[in-house]
């Protein structure tokens, strides 16, 4: 008896490929991120913080001890009445010298300066890769009104 021949299943691989699709969005959209841990009521114990502003959002600055230090934004929350900045400073990396002046770094928080920020400031060692160390209050502004040009 001849064989006969299947009719090929052209709907099959579209759909498959649709339903993976789907389930990666899913898998990968609904994954969590995690956040900084919860802060201190402690008092940060680091190079100063402050806060400016620049085209109409606060800008965190920080005078850090020597060249080689690094700023991070960890993340932005909206807190009651207020816009908590939670950034990390990460101290230089050992195997190299820097030069022992200050320097000034500057940090974008995304948060206008009519609104009030607190910063969260936390300090970790150069290859420190866990999210585990607490930030601080660091430094906290007011709303700042516009000036009229």
């Amino acid at each position: 008896m001849p064989r006969t021949q299947r009719p090929p299943r052209a709907h099959a691989v579209p759909a498959l490929t649709a339903l993976l699709l789907v389930t990666s969005v899913l898998i990968i959209g609904c994954g969590s991120t995690q956040g900084p841990p919860p802060p201190s009521d402690a008092a940060f114990q680091g190079p100063p913080v402050s806060i400016e502003q620049a085209n109409a959002e606060h800008i965190v600055v920080v005078q850090a001890p020597s060249a080689g230090w690094t700023i991070e934004r960890d993340a932005t929350q909206e807190e009651q009445k207020r816009w908590d900045v939670y950034i990390t400073l990460r101290e230089p990396d050992p195997r190299f010298m820097y030069t022992q002046a200050v320097v000034s770094l500057r940090v974008a928080t995304d948060v206008r300066a009519a609104e009030s920020i607190r910063v969260l400031a936390r300090v970790v060692p150069f290859a420190d890769t866990s999210n585990e160390s607490p930030h601080h209050p660091a430094a906290s502004s007011g709303p700042v009104a516009a000036t009229p040009k």
